[in-house]
């Protein structure tokens, strides 16, 4: 999710290539959804198993977003950074409006094509809000190809935002949250932001979406699976955000605030479900949903901040975070764990 619900284009008929290969962005028919019926063929091309870490590192953009728009990445210069540092690095880009199954094959199919091109044995994929989601899905589909899943603000376990705008918390926050949505997403794409493609995407991230999904798709054994949050409105949130196994690159900052981003200010108030006691959150993901796998802690930094939006600015209020570094560490930390 980037631009609170917004900065995205619509399902579209032509995919982008990825290297030579095109990506099918079109929708799977309801009994094609599951795994068994997406499997792809991952043989190396040569004889070998494929060459071993550092694996490439696949970035997975959010709901609502893409790989760039003009000259707007989604994560903003954190591929030409990660470069830089010697890491390969596939920027992956699926469908703004649609479900985690639809996505969660186009990864799948943009995952196998940087494998052949790379000749690597697995890949790392780092996902930003839904993109999480979709990288446990390609995990579960083939885990001997994927060395690590990191996510960053992903509502693993439900974003209350969904359910508000799908009328399942009842409330005076329902009206708060939708007309919140048509002021920031319909000026930014018109109308491809058509409703029933919004509905779709909604509905993969409600809490009981969600709850069926963890279900069917648990975590592999031969993956690592590792998780932060972003923490804003100036919240320290040290209990929520509290990780035992938290890396210095995450703790540096236990002191520091961050100031929602104004056009985020009235969502994160619908998504902290209260006024007096707010629950920690982004903005737009509550801190307790993120949590899975090894649970690393939070970060000074709103939905935007987290991926360097807008254009690299800074977060504001003095706070030091910054998002590039962040993800400079995360790939330093994979490859110091054997990734």
């Amino acid at each position: 999710m980037l631009l609170p619900l917004a900065l995205a284009g619509c399902p579209t008929d032509e995919a982008p290539p990825v290297g030579d290969t095109a990506v099918d962005r079109s929708a799977p028919a309801p009994d094609q959804l599951g795994a068994d019926t997406v499997r792809l063929d991952l043989t190396p091309a040569t004889d070998s198993a494929g060459s071993g870490p550092p694996y490439p590192i696949v970035l997975a953009h959010g709901f609502f977003g893409f790989d760039n728009i003009g000259p707007l990445d989604y994560f903003h210069n954190v591929k030409q950074a990660l470069e830089a540092d010697g890491h390969v690095v596939i920027v992956a880009s699926m469908d703004p409006f649609n479900g985690t199954y639809v996505r969660g094959n186009q990864l799948l199919q943009q995952v196998h094509a940087a494998l052949l091109q790379t000749g690597a044995a697995r890949v790392n994929i780092i996902g930003h809000s839904q993109g999480g989601l979709d990288a446990r899905y390609v995990a579960s589909l083939i885990p001997d190809r994927v060395g690590a899943v990191v996510t960053v603000a992903t509502p693993h376990l439900g974003a209350h935002i969904a359910d508000v705008l799908l009328d399942r918390t009842p409330g005076f926050t329902q009206e708060l949250a939708k007309a919140f949505f048509a002021a920031i997403s319909r000026p930014f794409y018109g109308d491809v932001a058509k409703d029933a493609d919004v509905k779709a995407c909604l509905e993969s991230l409600t809490t009981d979406s969600l709850a069926a999904f963890n279900l069917k798709y648990p975590d592999e054994p031969g993956v690592t699976y590792y998780s932060f949050a972003g923490r804003s409105s100036s919240d320290l949130a040290t209990t929520e955000c509290f990780a035992p196994v938290a890396p210095p690159f995450v703790t540096q900052y236990a002191k520091d605030k961050d100031p929602v981003d104004p056009l985020l200010y009235l969502v994160s108030l619908v998504v902290g479900e209260s006024l007096l006691s707010p629950k920690a959150n982004d903005g737009l993901v509550q801190v307790s949903k993120t949590k899975w796998g090894t649970w690393l802690g939070c970060v000074p930094a709103d939905h935007w901040d987290e991926v360097g939006q807008l254009l690299g600015d800074s977060p504001g209020g003095g706070n030091p975070f910054n998002h590039i570094t962040f993800y400079r560490d995360i790939a330093q930390y994979l490859v110091a764990k054997g990734f």
